[in-house]
């Protein structure tokens, strides 16, 4: 990792550590709406069948 800064400067390594974390914020994120999402469907489910 600390090759990698002296190779590419400070600069190109925050860029890079700013769009691994982003991305990984994206997923997060998206994961967790579609298990709410989920969550929710299926207490509507169990709702109609009761």
């Amino acid at each position: 990792m600390q090759r990698l800064i002296t190779k590419w400067g400070p600069k190109k390594a925050r860029l890079a550590t700013f769009i691994v974390s982003g991305g990984l914020t994206i997923w997060f994120v998206l994961t967790l709406y579609l298990a709410i999402k989920f969550y929710l469907d299926l207490q509507k489910i169990t709702i109609i069948t009761m």
